[in-house]
Formats: structure tokens, sequence, C-alpha cells
């Protein structure tokens, strides 16, 4: 009798379906990126405000030397992104954005100091997919089409998340555009 339980409960796990959750929208990430040469850290918030809605914020700050010159580049975006469930472990999230941008290079000859600034601020709209392929292993893509000075540019981007628990998990990711970006980072769920 015994036998046929533990027979019964092996085989209700082996033929069970691994039911993985839906994506988490409450969280805090740090990380490192670079960006053909040019690295630096960001941040992100991502909260839920409803079933339906989410919002979405970054910062990024990038600092290099280009032949004596000191680069410091800042990005903030923000928005909100419609959330829309395509199945229990599938979610597409759309939504408008706005954008600042700030670069200030500076150098020093003959004991001289010079630096400018210049900033813009823009907007953009964000489209991704996010699946949970276990409870632990998240596989996300998406476009990003922003507008900011006199320029535009759409990002394709890839990425996939390792959830070490309820709290942590570790990310990369690979944006690709007129330079290729790849960010790695840690984000607490709350």
């Amino acid at each position: 009798m015994r036998k046929a339980y533990l027979t019964a409960i092996l085989a209700s796990m082996i033929s069970a379906p691994v039911l993985a959750q839906t994506p988490s929208f409450n969280y805090v990430e740090a990380g490192y990126f670079d960006s053909d040469g040019l690295d630096g850290f960001n941040a992100s918030l991502v909260r839920e405000l409803s079933d339906d809605f989410v919002i979405l914020a970054d910062f990024s700050y990038a600092s290099d030397s280009f032949m004596g010159v000191d680069v410091d580049a800042t990005t903030l975006s923000g928005g909100i992104g419609y959330r829309y469930a395509i199945s229990e472990q599938t979610v597409l999230v759309a939504g408008p954005q706005l954008l600042y941008a700030r670069v200030k290079a500076s150098t020093s000859f003959n004991g001289q100091s010079f630096s400018d600034s210049d900033s813009e601020v823009g907007f953009g709209l964000l489209g991704m997919v996010r699946h949970m392929v276990t409870d632990q292993f998240e596989l996300n893509g998406g476009l990003q089409h922003y507008n900011i000075a006199d320029s535009s540019s759409t990002d394709a981007f890839i990425g996939a998340r390792l959830h070490l628990n309820e709290q942590f998990s570790l990310s990369a990711s690979l944006a690709f555009d007129d330079a290729d970006t790849v960010s790695v980072g840690v984000a607490y769920h709350f």
C-alpha cells in the first residue's frame, strides 16, 4: 500500500506541468552596462499601479575619456505601461515614456579647464513581452522607440531574469541599435 502511494506521488510529480507564476512588476534594480565601450551604472523602478497599469522608471550614468576629454552622460526615463496578460505566464506591456538626457564634456589645456554640457527632453514608446519559463526563470524582449533632440531611434532588446528567491533576482540583457548595449543587474522584489 505504501509503495502504491509513493508511486502515485512520484508519477504526479513527473507528469505535472510546470506552472510558472506571472512576471513580477514590483521591484527596484541596480546594474552595470557597457555600450560599445562606454560603461556605467543604471537603476530601475517597476511598480504596479493596478492590475492593468505599471510605472516604469530608469536612471543611467556613464563616463569615459576620449583623447583627453572627459565625457559624462546621464539619462532618465519614466512612463506608464499598460499591462495585458496573454496567458498566466506571459505579459505584454506597452506605453509612452518621457525622456531626459544630459551630456557634459570637460578638458584641461595649459592649466585652464573647459567644459560644456547639453540636455534635451524627448518622448518614447515602449513595448515588451515578459514570459515566465519556470517559477525561477523569465525571458523578455521588446522594442523601444524614442525621439530626443533632433534624432530618433528604435532599439530591440532581449533579456533574461533568474529569481534566486522571492526577494532577489539577477538579470542580463542585450540591446541592439547604433550601439550594442550589454547589461547585468540585481533586483529586490517587494
